[in-house]
């Protein structure tokens, strides 16, 4: 099979850790095939939840554009089963669904249950409206949340051209708003060709880019062979082993291709146990390692350092006897001496000591320390969900620590609004009974006889302290609104400060972060090497002598 491996780390984030976004596309396939690969990806998918720990901060988020056919109320699809596993356990895991579709009632009962939140525009059916009303109930019902059908149901019939409503069964209230126009160039759908032509450029950037190599992979081994191996291509016979080597043969991964010819050459192979110990890392494994190298021509020359390791998992089978009509390369002369085979036993322990260490990593911030076998990139994606955690935890004691302080406040302005209604209302009322007063005693005055002067000068009088009431209930109203100003402002500064500290924490990137690394080497003492045996490693040979190891 060609083409990347279908790996779900890999499509959320790149080999340093960094998230990305992955589009797969399959336009190009016929029916059947769509089903095969959507039901593939899915069960990737619900595979990968399940090897990450639970939490309560968004990890990634799988979107699915079209889902007609995949997820229906009445069939069982393969993509089907998957797929309400995800909507009903994703969400522990911080993994986000996000569906998309025309038609509400294309979609499964159950796992319109299990949405949480909804953008819905415009509904051509009614029966696309009561799918998405029952939906919603029963969202709102799982989550203990009431639900207003017959307003909703008003709402959503009411609904214009680029106004949706998002119903979060978190939320009091459904929300309504509208997008802005939105002028679009786009093509349609592209053609397997056009994105073949648009990943051009990012295919041959990836492949000058070289790899790291992996030390537990061995790399593909070619070479050209002298006339002598050739001619031991044709059916050399074996040469003879002494009796302190016991010898081998080990068995081919790959066919051997046609027009080739089978030839073993000589290799040493052995088995060894290392001890990786590290207080700070929290380290104490064991690993046991296969290695193979040539044999080299001299005694003194160290063979490990062309040698290939293999993981226990991974080692190369073994056979009793050589596969017939092959060939056997001659064994050097170095390799009967049993001198020679303890020499380089010895000498495999300090290669091993300075070239097998492990490399874990640290970061104090966070006080988290890499697992055994985790990669940098590995590690700063388990980082970054980390952060994230932390993130939403300070969020959190942030809302909890400002709560108080937003409730004092918006009290204050409450009372302040209060009191300006309550002097508002005492001003008009003590203005009303200066007027009357004061109309009262003019009126008096004008039409009164003699003997009520002095009652005309007493209601004059109260009519001007009536006055001066009014013109303080006046002066309290200033007073109140300077308050409930003072108290807004207040607000403005306190939502302004919020915003500031919420900035902080969400200005933290976890490339700021400092990752230490710490190189472990195995224990000396501990290290243990097998006895060495002369194994007989599977070449294809072709007709102008170019061979090619077959593990």
């Amino acid at each position: 099979m060609e083409g990347e491996p279908l790996d779900i780390g890999k499509l959320l984030y790149q080999a340093d850790g960094k998230p990305r976004v992955s589009i797969l596309s399959i336009a190009h396939l016929s029916d059947q095939e769509r089903m095969f690969f959507v039901t593939l990806v899915l069960n990737e998918m619900v595979a990968w939840i399940r090897r990450q720990s639970g939490t309560s901060s968004l990890r990634a988020i799988l979107y699915m554009d079209e889902i007609f056919g995949y997820f229906p109320p009445t069939a069982n699809p393969p993509s089907k089963t998957p797929m309400l596993t995800l909507l009903k356990q994703a969400r522990a895991f911080g993994l986000g669904c996000v569906l998309a579709t025309q038609n509400p009632v294309d979609l499964d009962y159950k796992g319109l249950g299990n949405t949480g939140t909804w953008f819905i525009g415009r509904l051509q059916t009614e029966r696309d409206k009561l799918r998405v009303l029952d939906g919603l109930e029963g969202a709102s019902t799982a989550a203990g949340k009431a639900f207003d059908r017959e307003t909703l149901d008003a709402t959503i019939s009411g609904l214009g051209k680029r106004v949706f409503l998002m119903n979060n069964v978190h939320d009091d209230a459904p929300v309504l708003f509208e997008t802005r126009w939105v002028l679009s160039y786009l093509r349609g759908p592209l053609t397997r060709m056009q994105i073949e032509t648009l990943m051009s450029a990012r295919k041959q950037q990836g492949a000058g880019r070289t790899a790291a190599a992996d030390p537990s992979t061995p790399a593909a081994a070619s070479a050209r062979l002298s006339k002598k191996e050739q001619k031991a291509a044709a059916g050399q016979e074996k040469p003879v082993v002494t009796a302190a080597a016991p010898e081998t043969w080990l068995d081919a991964t790959r066919p051997l291709p046609a027009g080739t010819r089978l030839l073993y050459r000589p290799g040493l192979l052995t088995s060894t146990s290392l001890h990786y110990a590290n207080a700070r890392a929290k380290i104490d494994d064991w690993s046991t390692l296969t290695v193979l190298a040539p044999v080299p021509e001299r005694a003194t020359t160290s063979p490990w350092d062309d040698a290939d390791v293999f993981p226990e998992e991974n080692a190369p089978g073994e056979r009793g006897d050589a596969e017939q009509g092959a060939g056997h390369a001659d064994l050097p002369a170095a390799a009967a001496n049993q001198k020679n085979i303890t020499l380089w036993n010895k000498k495999l322990k300090t290669w091993l000591y300075q070239n097998r260490s492990i490399t874990a990593w640290s970061c104090r911030e966070l006080k988290l320390l890499s697992e055994p076998g985790e990669t940098e990139g590995e590690f700063r994606v388990r980082l970054t969900q980390a952060l994230h955690e932390k993130r939403d935890l300070d969020m959190e004691k942030l809302r909890t620590k400002y709560l108080p302080k937003f409730s004092r406040v918006q009290d204050k302005i409450r009372r302040a609004e209060e009191r300006i209604d309550r002097e508002e209302a005492q001003y008009k009322n003590q203005t009303l009974n200066t007027a009357v007063s004061i109309g009262s005693t003019l009126l008096g005055a004008l039409l009164g006889r003699r003997s009520s002067t002095r009652g005309t000068i007493n209601r004059a009088a109260s009519s001007v302290n009536r006055a001066s009431r009014a013109m303080r209930e006046k002066d309290d109203i200033k007073r109140a609104k300077a308050g409930l100003q003072a108290a807004q402002q207040e607000l403005v500064a306190l939502e302004d400060r919020f915003r500031e500290d919420a900035e902080k924490m969400k200005n933290v990137d976890v490339a700021d972060l400092k990752v230490s690394e710490i190189v472990i080497r195995p224990r000396k003492s501990d290290i243990t090497v097998g006895e060495l045996s002369i194994a007989w490693v599977p070449w294809s040979v072709s007709e102008d002598g170019i061979a090619e190891r077959l593990l």
